[in-house]
């Protein structure tokens, strides 16, 4: 993770690394992505907020993703580190 912080805190270094991952590796990672957004969903689900995918939310309030992208970056309508977005915040921009 050191690494990793070095690159994030310099990143025009990083166009200079090649690193080779192999099969197992990304395998070993997706499992953890997975573990990990299971973990998020139920600590959520717990708390009664539910949440939207990118292409859930383009449906309930009848725009592209890059409308959503840009409302994102706008600070409109934020979403989480998984790319979903809060039920209760799109219902809220629905009812302005």
């Amino acid at each position: 993770m050191k690494d990793f912080d070095f690159l994030l805190s310099n990143p025009e270094l990083a166009n200079n690394i090649r690193i080779e991952v192999t099969g197992s590796d990304l395998l070993s990672l997706a499992s953890t992505l997975v573990k990990a957004t299971r973990e998020a969903t139920l600590i959520d689900a717990r708390k009664g907020e539910a949440y939207l995918t990118i292409e859930e939310t383009c449906q309930q309030v009848r725009r592209d993703a890059t409308t959503l992208h840009r409302w994102h970056k706008s600070g409109k309508l934020r979403r989480n580190s998984l790319g979903l977005y809060r039920h209760s915040d799109v219902t809220k921009l629905l009812n302005k």
